[in-house]
């Protein structure tokens, strides 16, 4: 099985975005907020990149291989053929945009509650591939969120440590 990551770590050029599991609250509905009505959402980025776009890991209701959810950190994963950069970069983007007006909405939602807003990030870089660090920029990955260039630092949830709502 470990050859089988392996290959997959060869063959494809990939991103882990990490959510916050306070997103999960009952009511809020994470997932169909970010796959959208029908995967309007994931399905616009795929159109436009030819990158898959995954929710997946606990809590994301993504049964993989008849086994249930992986056991790994709630994320959205972009995944692309090697080859097409371009289209990851573009793909990492259009996802960072979309988790951006997400959580914007997840904040709403805590206020209309009358709960204390998020103050750690609801989303980060938690893991890429070889080839997505070598695009994206080892050091400093940046993406754009609307006309605002950010600075993503790549951590793993046990680094960050979980974060409160």
């Amino acid at each position: 099985k470990r050859r089988g990551v392996r290959r997959l770590q060869l063959l494809k050029i990939w991103c882990h975005f990490f959510l916050d599991e306070s997103m999960l609250w009952h009511g809020f509905d994470l997932n169909k907020k970010l796959i959208g009505h029908g995967g309007s959402n994931t399905k616009k980025i795929f159109e436009a990149t030819d990158a898959k776009i995954r929710l997946r890991g606990q809590g994301s209701g993504h049964v993989e291989a008849g086994r249930g959810e992986a056991p790994v950190h709630l994320m959205l994963a972009v995944t692309a053929e090697i080859g097409q950069e371009e289209s990851f970069l573009v793909a990492v983007q259009m996802a960072a945009e979309l988790l951006q007006q997400v959580t914007g909405k997840y904040r709403e939602f805590c206020k209309k509650a009358a709960w204390p807003s998020p103050t750690k990030p609801l989303f980060w870089i938690g893991e890429v591939s070889e080839k997505a660090s070598a695009c994206m920029g080892a050091d400093h990955p940046m993406i754009m969120l609307g006309r605002v260039p950010v600075t993503v630092q790549l951590e793993t949830p046990k680094a960050r440590g979980r974060a409160s709502r």
